[in-house]
Formats: C-alpha cells, structure tokens, sequence
C-alpha cells in the first residue's frame, strides 16, 4: 500500500485458460489506483463481495452474525479502486 501513494500508477491483469490450454482470453487494465481508507465508502464495495460470493445478504446482517467484529474487520481491509486510462485483450484458440 505504501508504494501505491509514491506512484498510483498500476497495471492489473486476469487471464482464464481452459484446463487443456486449448484457448485463453486475457486482459490487460493500466490506470491508477485509489486506496479508500474511509470505512463509511468501503462498504458498497463489500457489499458487492458478500453479493457476489455469499448468499446476499446486507452488509450490516453479514457483520452481526456471531464471531463477527465489524470495527477489527474494517480495519483490516484494504479497498484499491482502479480508473482505468488503457485496456488491452488477447484471446487465443487452438485450431485443430
């Protein structure tokens, strides 16, 4: 996190492949980044995990389940907002 307030210059990449490497698609996002430290705006970008990867469920129901510890877990995450200025794609197929 720390090199990011030097330079917020980032490239960010994801790739899929197909188990047999028979074909690929990647793209390639270059922009900068932002680190939201303010815990109020870090939330709808939580929400949009908990939606995505949980049942959906309010942020708020989420963090008052047993064990949970909303401050601590607050305190914990880092939420690194990319605006992109250049986006590449490659996709690639094997004939045959």
């Amino acid at each position: 996190m720390t090199a990011f307030r030097w330079n917020a210059n980032v490239c960010f990449e994801l790739d899929e492949t197909l188990s047999d490497a028979s074909m690929f698609k990647s793209v390639v996002l270059f922009g900068t980044v932002e680190i939201i430290n303010d815990k109020a705006k870090m939330i709808p970008y939580l929400q949009r995990l908990i939606d995505k990867y949980r049942v959906p469920e309010s942020f708020d129901k989420c963090m008052s389940k047993p064990g949970r510890n909303r401050e601590k877990e607050l305190e914990a995450v880092r939420i690194c907002v990319i605006t992109p200025n250049k986006i590449t794609n490659k996709k690639w197929t094997m004939k045959g």
